[in-house]
């Protein structure tokens, strides 16, 4: 199959011009605060469920038709948003079926997108994979973030633009499977053949304390990091009556970011070690989140807010970029067989989405009790609590295997 094919594929299929909007369009739209929050948290919730419900499925059907199904959920989720927020009135059961079936279908397509590639013996076999599959991540960053500035864009002329491209996208997305790619065979995947019944053994490694421990700073770190993002800051600059151009470039300033510090991730190890690289991005988090606390709590400091809100946003971006790595780093999955590898990277996901849900829902929950400042001034002192305990963990664990050694 063309690579350039599977390269337009992923271009399409990350094409979300509604995603950096959507909090906003939501609240506008007569939600309020809590129920667009616990709307949000309904896509992040039903991602990580279904990712484990595709690879559950993997053995019986093969990876066109996963994905097919994955895009039809995604766009028709996004359409019954549309429905739900028509002038006549809001449905919150439609917007939250939307939310769900786009959860859905982006977890069957995330945990089946790469066997596009990894099933073409000419790719697999000629050392290619490595190289397409981190360009063609690149290129689903650099569409994710212009799609996005576009939905502020589109935005701007009217509340449902955003949308209707997003569904035109997946549609089209769709048809790019339907015309251009392959679809497999049943039952085989990127590691072979296996039977529909089987199902791996794990070692009892993956429940070792040095695994459960990264596995929940893992979710709990980065729904430190996605909650802020999805509903915090956004429902922030909705109190500043900013312009939705500018609320559109501060979000995607964070995406940015947060790209350029996961790609440079392995450089900065290389350079500082983990223990220095752990220091700086996550001491980066915690001075975005004390800025942010800092323009909500005393305003009168600044002559022009936008200037801090501008540093925070990078500084929050650079440092979510590393969480994963981090994480995935101190795990080892590298060392770990394939089938303990799967088993703690699902568990990792389910684990998030369940804390990202509950965090998202008591945020919002907060903020109308007590206020926009004292919620980060909470989530600066639990991330602080929880980058101490990180690293005294992450040298405790390094020393003991340095002792096994």
């Amino acid at each position: 199959m063309n690579v350039y094919i599977f390269y337009i594929y992923r271009i399409f299929s990350r094409m979300y011009f509604h995603v950096i909007i959507l909090f906003i369009f939501l609240y506008q739209v007569g939600f309020g605060l809590f129920y667009s929050s616990v709307l949000i948290s309904i896509y992040g919730l039903v991602i990580s469920f279904s990712a484990i419900a595709s690879s559950a499925l993997r053995h019986r059907l093969s990876y066109k038709p996963a994905l097919v199904f994955g895009e039809i959920c995604k766009f028709t989720g996004v359409y019954l948003i549309i429905l739900g927020t028509e002038q006549a009135g809001v449905n919150f059961v439609t917007v939250a079926l939307g939310q769900a079936l786009g959860g859905l279908g982006f977890g069957f397509c995330i945990s089946r997108d790469t066997e596009i590639m990894t099933g073409d013996k000419s790719v697999t076999e000629s050392g290619r994979l490595a190289a397409i599959l981190s360009n063609s991540q690149g290129l689903m960053f650099v569409s994710t973030f212009l799609s996005g500035f576009a939905g502020a864009v589109l935005y701007a002329h009217d509340e449902h633009l955003p949308f209707y491209a997003s569904v035109f996208a997946g549609i089209a997305t769709t048809l790019i499977l339907l015309l251009f790619i392959d679809g497999g065979r049943r039952g085989e995947t990127a590691g072979g053949r296996g039977s529909a019944g089987e199902t791996p053994a794990v070692s009892a490694a993956v429940n070792d304390r040095k695994t459960l421990f990264w596995t929940s700073y893992y979710a709990i770190v980065r729904s430190l990091s996605l909650a802020p993002f999805l509903c915090f800051l956004p429902f922030y600059f909705i109190q500043l009556m900013m312009d939705p151009y500018l609320f559109g470039i501060l979000l995607s300033l964070y995406s940015l970011c947060a790209f350029l510090s996961a790609l440079r991730y392995g450089r900065l190890v290389a350079l500082f070690g983990l223990s220095i690289t752990y220091a700086i991005m996550t001491g980066a988090m915690i001075l975005s989140f004390l800025l942010f606390w800092f323009t909500i709590v005393n305003p009168e400091y600044f002559t022009e807010i936008l200037y801090p809100l501008i540093v925070a946003t990078a500084l929050f971006g650079f440092g979510s970029g590393s969480v994963r790595p981090i994480s995935l780093e101190n795990l080892g999955l590298g060392a770990m067989d394939p089938a303990d590898r799967v088993y703690v990277l699902s568990r990792m996901e389910i684990l998030f989405g369940i804390i990202n849900t509950v965090f998202i829902i008591t945020g919002a929950s907060v903020i109308i009790a007590f206020g926009l400042g004292d919620l980060l001034q909470f989530i600066t002192l639990l991330m602080i609590a929880v980058t101490l305990v990180g690293w005294i963990n992450m040298n405790r664990f390094a020393n003991q295997a340095a002792a096994e050694s």
